[in-house]
């Protein structure tokens, strides 16, 4: 018997920041160079040893430092910012991320990932201990594909309010926000990771100036899907346009008994269809 499949249409606004700002300063780098135990111009190994290899960065494979950090150093971090990178674990087990508001290596933000259970942490480390630890999100938050890069955003508006999201392409696989009340100033942007496990093949920082009077705003709509789920069964959304073509959207979902939701960006279609179900049963 086919599983039930369930049609969703809630429209709702995007979660992510609308901000008056125009860019100041910005740099992108896709690691798209020879072989290399230098990084690159601008960018300093706070902890650890890093390397250029095969067009990605990522740590010296015989480097057995616990934790690893490295930033760009030429973009401070004096006010808002958007924060971008595209990242592979090649050990699944260990929690890679983005760090933000580098000084040195005992203090800065961090959003980390891990591939193997799916969770997601955003914290601060202040003279090395994390503390606070603002999200803290289970197993399952997100589905990963062994050897497949996804997008890491962080943006802040530069007073202790900040915005993460997972992605797959357009797909949001979860995102959320914080706040900190005493937020760290200055510093630089860059990666984290755990032993040497990460590898990097995009990353993108842009400051802002949010004291304009003239911004160029853009809203745009989303549609989430949300449904009960089934504590450990994996489900897969599917649209379509016509009701006759389907096709898969975004990453399996693994249900842990609780509702489960995706958002989908709304702007690029006229009329759109979706449906759930477990593409295990059968």
């Amino acid at each position: 018997m086919n599983a039930p499949r369930f049609l969703i249409l809630p429209v709702v606004g995007s979660l992510l920041p609308v901000l008056a700002a125009h860019a100041q300063d910005s740099f992108s780098d896709d690691f798209d160079r020879p072989d290399s135990n230098d990084p690159g111009p601008g960018w300093t190994e706070q902890v650890g040893d890093w390397q250029i290899h095969s067009g990605l960065l990522r740590p010296v494979q015989t480097d057995d430092t616990l934790e690893k950090l490295i930033s760009y150093d030429e973009i401070a971090l004096d006010n808002g910012f958007v924060l971008e990178a595209d990242i592979n674990w090649s050990v699944r087990n260990q929690w890679n991320g983005l760090a933000w508001n580098i000084t040195d290596g005992d203090n800065h933000y961090l959003f980390r990932v891990r591939a193997d259970n799916g969770r997601v942490q955003a914290m601060k480390r202040v003279d090395g201990a994390f503390d606070p630890v603002f999200v803290n999100l289970g197993d399952n938050t997100v589905v990963l594909d062994e050897d497949t890069f996804y997008r890491l955003v962080v943006q802040a508006d530069g007073g202790g309010n900040f915005w993460w999201s997972v992605r797959d392409g357009d797909n949001v696989l979860s995102q959320g926000s914080f706040f900190d009340p005493d937020p760290l100033e200055g510093g630089s942007a860059g990666f984290y990771s755990g032993r040497e496990s990460i590898e990097a093949d995009f990353f993108r920082i842009e400051t802002f100036d949010l004291s304009s009077d003239h911004p160029d705003v853009r809203v745009h709509t989303a549609i989430e899907v949300e449904f009960d789920s089934i504590d450990g069964v994996r489900y897969q959304i599917e649209s379509s346009g016509d009701l006759d073509d389907w096709n898969p959207t975004g990453s399996p979902i693994v249900g842990d008994g609780d509702n489960a939701s995706r958002l989908f960006p709304a702007r690029e279609h006229d009329r759109r269809f979706f449906r759930v179900f477990h593409p295990d049963a059968h």
